[in-house]
């Protein structure tokens, strides 16, 4: 009787050891994470680096320390006005396949007067405006069938105003995994 217990006992634990063996196999992948600089700042200090930026008054944009939950030490912010603009955007290339993605960032407006686009190659994806004056995380999630050489570009932009208008950024990510 003992020699049955014992062996129904080895029996069940290795049943339950396969059953874990196969959840690891069907796991959900990791997300990738295609902005590696989504937080502004490089060893400690104020950076865009991976981004671009443009505007037809200013060289450079500025930084602030106020930063959303989380955010480290500096955000960067976007200012504008008396018919200026101000753009920060940067371009991804995710790998091929169906993706599925998630898209984040921190943002706040003063005067509600930003935004962001998301484009897959030249094809406008979303707009979100920026109508927050304290800092508010948005998200966007989708899916994506990418052949090689396709891009994902992210633009935040000031409205192009007659008053004076800032957009503060921060925490910008863009992640995807594959569909399972």
């Amino acid at each position: 009787m003992k020699k049955f217990i014992f062996i129904t006992m080895i029996i069940l634990v290795g049943l339950i050891n396969c059953k874990r063996v196969n959840e690891a196999l069907v796991a959900e992948p990791e997300w990738v994470d295609l902005i590696k600089n989504f937080s502004f700042e490089a060893r400690g200090n104020p950076s865009i680096e991976g981004w671009k930026f443009q505007s037809n008054v200013l060289d450079f944009p500025s930084f602030s320390e106020d930063t959303p939950p989380e955010g480290g030490d500096w955000s960067v912010v976007l200012s504008a006005g008396d018919r200026t603009y101000a753009k920060l955007y940067t371009v991804l290339f995710p790998p091929p396949g169906f993706l599925i993605y998630q898209f984040r960032f921190w943002a706040k407006s003063p005067q509600k007067q930003g935004y962001v686009r998301l484009y897959h190659n030249e094809n406008l994806l979303m707009v979100l405006d920026v109508n927050s004056s304290d800092w508010l995380l948005y998200q966007q999630s989708g899916r994506l069938q990418i052949v090689a050489g396709d891009s994902i570009i992210i633009e935040f932009k000031t409205a192009s105003t007659a008053t004076a208008t800032k957009l503060c950024i921060d925490l910008v990510k863009f992640q995807f995994r594959r569909k399972p």
